[in-house]
């Protein structure tokens, strides 16, 4: 049976906590079992000893690697990585699912006339047929 990690122990050593978050790149729950204890007495810990911004520096790189990963798999024609591209960063130049309008605060969202999962999935495959025109509102 396994039992919960304690919240009660208290890291009073800011060099055992930076040195935790580092080996486990950011996380607070591989920091945590490192030392024997909970994600809450780590994240005490790194509001007491204002380490956020290791977390954050970690989160970053990770953003940076996850962004390079998905570039090359855009050049190397993955079609769920066009797909993907199209749907979030392609957003600009219209390729979009839905769009939000906000008036006085209030955000309306409607279905905009787009292309659709296999409209895109042809664009990967590099083939345009079909495509123009056929949009589905």
């Amino acid at each position: 049976m396994e039992f919960a990690m304690p919240n009660y122990i208290v890291i009073n050593d800011k060099e055992t906590l930076v040195d935790a978050l580092e080996k486990c790149m950011g996380n607070m729950s591989a920091a945590g079992r490192m030392l024997g204890i909970s994600w809450n007495a780590v994240k005490n810990a790194v509001e007491r000893f204002d380490c956020q911004s290791i977390i954050d520096g970690y989160r970053e790189r990770m953003c940076d690697n996850a962004e390079s990963s998905l570039g090359r798999a855009v050049i190397n024609g993955e079609s769920w990585a066009v797909q993907f591209t199209l749907k979030t960063l392609g957003r600009k130049r219209g390729y979009v699912e839905r769009t939000e309008v906000s008036l006085d605060g209030v955000v309306r969202v409607g279905i905009a006339e787009t292309m659709t999962d296999d409209q895109l999935a042809r664009i990967a495959l590099g083939s345009s047929e079909g495509v123009i025109g056929e949009a589905e509102g």
